[in-house]
């Protein structure tokens, strides 16, 4: 996984922007550097890392919301979670605003799960619960950390995309495992475009969803541009050079 640059500091939970609560399994990345932290609630049981902070909207950079297995009902949990900041994300501060109420342009957001189970390999339905996303600002889709009887190690990248054309549905045990990666049937969206939710897998997909979160964070993110080269090849293309 890249290093996140020096200035950012990731903590479990905080308890406060302007209002809104995150609570674990929320995490949050913001500027150490510029951010005073308005209070800390501390207990001898949580780490320094885990402790609730208070952080001021505008230097928050981004939220992950991080959920053990992918299924439906996680999905949807985790995208309501993410929608709690929605009245932040609702305008720009302008640069010299003395008192900011939304978060930064750079903000960025996204979906981590660890594990995704054969008992839910064919759920259309969990994929199709990441459209809502398109609501929320710097949304970045998400990855899936393992699936389970994979042989190689790799890792699921989700993300929306969108069609002028209907886009029919890859899923299904006539069709295509979520396993092996797919497309859910596509939703008519705004100005006549259709948008579909897809879920691949590579071994490089974690340092590239590492990479692009960095990018994001710092406003140099491109859409159909790679972030960083580093990372992007694999295991056996490595050995082949050996």
């Amino acid at each position: 996984m890249p290093l996140l640059p020096f200035y950012c500091r990731i903590n479990e939970s905080l308890s406060c922007l302007l209002g809104i609560a995150l609570e674990s399994p929320s995490v949050i990345i913001y500027d150490q550097l510029e951010s005073p932290v308005l209070w800390i609630e501390d207990t001898p049981d949580v780490s320094a890392q885990g402790r609730s902070l208070a952080i001021p909207v505008e230097y928050v950079l981004g939220v992950l919301e991080v959920k053990s297995t992918f299924s439906s009902s996680t999905m949807q949990d985790a995208i309501v979670h993410l929608k709690d900041l929605l009245p932040l994300m609702g305008g720009l501060d302008d640069t010299h605003e003395r008192y900011k109420l939304h978060l930064p342009a750079t903000f960025c957001c996204g979906l981590v799960f660890f594990d995704l189970n054969e008992e839910h390999q064919f759920s259309e339905a969990a994929l199709a619960k990441l459209i809502p996303g398109v609501e929320l600002r710097g949304f970045s889709g998400g990855i899936i950390l393992r699936g389970q009887g994979q042989k190689k190690e790799a890792t699921g990248k989700m993300l929306l995309c969108s069609s002028e054309t209907p886009i029919e549905s890859t899923i299904g045990k006539n069709k295509s495992s979520l396993l092996n990666g797919g497309t859910m049937q596509s939703e008519e969206g705004t100005d006549n475009r259709h948008v579909i939710a897809m879920l691949m897998w590579n071994e490089f997909h974690f340092s590239q969803f590492g990479f692009d979160l960095i990018a994001r964070m710092q406003g140099t993110y491109e859409v159909g541009r790679i972030s960083s080269f580093h990372g992007m090849g694999s295991s056996e293309w490595e050995q082949k050079q050996t």
